[in-house]
């Protein structure tokens, strides 16, 4: 039973946009449903992100597939009655949409408590994006000069009686700004002596305790000057539990047991990790990356060598060392590649350390690691101690192949030869353990392995990775998944922690004495753009002999598509899917299968790849089959029509709701319903805001064929909305009879003026036709769509379905 006996449902709201800066989200969300589920209590989960676990089978007792706005969580609420709601991120748009039902009084209307979080604690911080109360502790915080000065971050749990714990200590390594986020953390801190750690530790726990917070976690950001020992305090934020602490501690399964009402003394955390295990957080826009080893350096080196182009290089001479100083101060993966740059062209650790905005002691493990390199350059031979100090220290076959003028392959031959290979550690406790990979005193695995299912980071591919995972797992498979985000994992996915490259794949492969099969189809192909408008993807598997094809997606332009095609009758999708198996049988591949057409009077061939692409979640959502644990069987050797038999995949065709998937740099996110339009709201709904169903709309002409928009401003004039268009186009509306308001030609600034000051609601514009924009380059069909995002103006293509969305909002098909 709970320990809050009133407590019969809850609904888990989830992070909505799927952001790539949410660490931890799907591993902490499996474990708060688990914990939920545990005491007794009915989940309910809510999310519109196609790729997170949280809305998967299984995992709560029901799932939604929806946009976290006050008007969906309140039409969940209608009909599920829960007793609670507990977000699983303390900011964001998720955690705004749920404290507008707070101030609304509709949560307390309703009779649901708020977990996890206050209205009073977010409001003292929304503008910062979490959920601060700020403290007070020195008349001067924070103005005077910290510079020079170390960063940590201490997790503190505290359960309502008022007692505290420490469970983390972790070095800020760059110093953060402001509400940020460091890009490089440490656990456990590498610079404080045993007594600063316990000044620390009592200044985190003083500060909690002496709040006026309620159960939970929180995170203290603290500064330590080095020289006197003087410590600041910064930040204080609570956090729901969404977290995963570096160390792999079971921080999310405790959190919500505190918010239940349980004490501190009840919960089995288990002891902190010994300091032998180091973990090195890496955070860049593509993510999140851990590197786990048995030392800074080594771990170091991993978590680089998980980021794209972000391993350090010894390849190319430095040149200009105040040139790169200067580029030393630039953040982000290759930092460590410019500081090291700059050390190697003779500046000082003191000098690398001031303009990266790091301690010295840091500065001063990169020189270490020149300092080896230098040896390995100019030994005459690779002596076995040189080269085990090396493999310690992070060097990768391939750094140490450039760094010798040999090849990483001669390496790891010259090294096999030697006896010189890496064992496995085990960190964490009960169902949080994972596994990594040392060259540093390690253990004899004690589990077998058939399976390795490589992943990478990126929600989508994490997901097929889990997917398969569970799959495999059922057929009877000894798996384990090897990735670089341990935190995108849930606790009971059995987790290698190491960089998706050849070579850590191959040690995990020799440290088993079975030798696992690899299977490397779930990583993605890396940098893969969204398709452009009016292309069609086919998700299909292929087992050698029989083809299935998992769903037919049109792309929208390059941010949105939608499952099944709008634009297509029965017979194109049939010679699509004809085309496709044309594709299948000539390339002959078992697994998943994506094949990419043009549409032009028939199906042309874009690309091919025989890899789960970034789709099959979505796909998955939308058709309720699970497409990428029965592609990973297919892989492993069942055949289509046993997993037909087995119920896996259907055995016809299915009815099919319309689903519409929306991406973008940082969030991802779908719609379900009925009809495209009302699908398309939800996901413009979950993104941005919902859409106007009256007042004015600009039309932006910019190309194409100015015909075609005539029957959807005829559906937003009969919607009564007052039309605006250039001179020269609005003529051409008005032969039409479609009323519109004339404004003269416009250059940006006035553009921004007119949007402004006539109180424009919607931006509809007009695609160029057969316009393609650079590989890489941000698509906005015309500079008045992107005036009208920095304004927050609401913007459409002048797409039939798209301008129908606005008439299905109105009609109340959203919900």
């Amino acid at each position: 039973m709970p320990t809050r006996a009133d407590l019969n449902s809850v609904v888990v709201v989830g992070d909505d946009h799927g952001c790539c800066g949410a660490a931890g989200s799907d591993r902490s969300s499996a474990e708060v449903c688990r914990v939920l589920r545990a005491e007794g209590i009915r989940v309910v989960a809510i999310s519109s992100n196609p790729a997170t676990v949280l809305t998967d089978p299984g995992l709560a007792d029901a799932a939604y597939v929806e946009p976290v706005t006050p008007d969906h969580l309140l039409a969940v609420l209608t009909r599920e009655r829960p007793d609670a709601l507990l977000p699983v991120r303390g900011s964001g748009p998720a955690m705004e949409a749920v404290m507008d039902l707070v101030k609304s009084g509709v949560l307390k209307a309703h009779g649901v408590d708020l977990l996890g979080v206050g209205a009073t604690e977010f409001d003292s911080a929304n503008a910062a994006g979490t959920c601060r109360s700020e403290p007070s502790t020195a008349p001067d915080w924070p103005p005077r000069s910290t510079a020079g000065w170390r960063e940590y971050e201490l997790v503190v749990l505290r359960d309502d009686a008022g007692s505290v714990l420490v469970a983390d200590l972790v070095e800020n390594i760059d110093r953060t700004a402001g509400g940020s986020a460091a890009a490089f953390s440490v656990s456990p801190a590498m610079t404080p002596e045993p007594r600063d750690r316990a000044m620390l530790s009592d200044t985190a726990r003083a500060m909690v305790a002496n709040g006026t917070g309620s159960a939970g976690a929180y995170r203290v950001r603290l500064l330590q000057d080095p020289r006197g020992g003087e410590i600041l305090p910064t930040r204080l934020d609570r956090w729901p539990p969404c977290f995963f602490e570096l160390r792999a501690r079971p921080i999310a399964g405790a959190v919500t047991r505190l918010v239940l009402g349980h004490r501190l003394d009840e919960i089995a955390l288990g002891p902190p990790a010994s300091d032998d295990h180091v973990a090195v957080r890496m955070r860049w826009p593509g993510g999140h990356v851990v590197g786990l080893a048995g030392s800074f350096p080594e771990a170091l080196q991993k978590a680089l060598r998980s980021a794209e182009d972000g391993a350090l290089s010894w390849s190319v001479p430095p040149r200009g060392p105040r040139r790169l100083l200067r580029l030393a101060r630039k953040s982000g993966p290759g930092q460590w590649n410019r500081m090291l740059q700059a050390l190697r062209a003779g500046t000082s650790t003191g000098a690398v350390a001031r303009a990266a905005g790091i301690d010295v002691w840091f500065a001063g493990q990169l020189a270490a690691l020149n300092r080896i390199a230098d040896d390995l350059a100019v030994r005459p031979d690779l002596d076995p101690a040189l080269l085990r100090s090396a493999k310690r220290h992070g060097f990768s076959d391939e750094q140490i192949g450039d760094i010798r003028g040999t090849s990483g392959k001669a390496v790891r031959v010259l090294r096999d030869g030697l006896g010189i290979r890496p064992g496995q550690r085990l960190l964490g406790t009960g169902p949080d353990l994972v596994s990594y990979s040392t060259y540093a005193e390690a253990a004899t695995p004690n589990r077998p392995l058939t399976t390795l299912v490589v992943g990478s980071p990126g929600g989508n591919f994490t997901h097929s990775c889990v997917q398969a995972y569970r799959a495999l797992r059922g057929a009877g498979h000894e798996v384990a998944v090897l990735h670089s985000d341990p935190a995108s994992l849930p606790a009971w996915v059995r987790t290698w922690v190491a960089p998706c490259t050849a070579e850590d794949v191959h040690d995990v492969v020799a440290i088993h004495d079975s030798r696992p099969e690899v299977v490397t189809q779930f990583r993605g192909p890396g940098g893969r753009l969204e398709p452009p408008a009016h292309e069609y993807s086919v998700e299909a598997l292929f087992d050698g002999t029989d083809l299935h094809v998992g769903g037919v997606i049109e792309h929208i332009d390059r941010s949105a598509c939608v499952h099944p095609p709008i634009h297509l009758g029965s017979a194109d999708v049939r010679q699509l899917r004809a085309a496709t198996e044309s594709v299948a049988r000539a390339r002959n591949a078992r697994g998943p299968l994506q094949v990419r057409f043009t549409w032009d009077n028939g199906p042309h061939v874009v690309s091919v790849a025989s890899l789960a692409s970034a789709a099959l979640p979505f796909l998955t959502k939308a058709t309720g089959v699970p497409l990428a644990g029965a592609a990973a069987r297919v892989i492993a050797g069942s055949s289509i029509s046993e997993l037909r038999k087995q119920g896996v995949l259907p055995s016809g065709g299915r009815d099919c709701c319309v689903a519409v998937r929306e991406t973008g740099t940082s969030h991802e996110v779908m719609g379900i319903s009925d009809a495209f339009g009302a699908a398309f709201a939800k996901t413009q709904a979950a993104v941005h805001r919902p859409l106007p169903t009256t007042g004015r709309v600009y039309l932006a002409a910019v190309g194409g064929d100015k015909r075609t928009m005539l029957f959807p401003l005829r559906t937003l004039q009969d919607l009564c909305f007052e039309i605006f268009a250039p001179e020269e186009l609005a003529g051409l509306l008005r032969r039409s009879a479609i009323d519109v308001t004339a404004v003269g030609e416009r250059d940006q600034p006035t553009t921004t003026e007119l949007f402004r000051d006539s109180g424009v609601d919607l931006v509809v514009d007009i695609p160029r036709s057969g316009a393609t924009p650079p590989e890489g380059s941000l698509h906005i069909e015309s500079w008045e769509r992107l005036t009208a995002a920095t304004l927050g103006i609401q913007s459409l293509h002048q797409h039939a379905p798209d301008v129908r969305t606005v008439e299905e909002i109105r009609r109340g098909r959203e919900l």
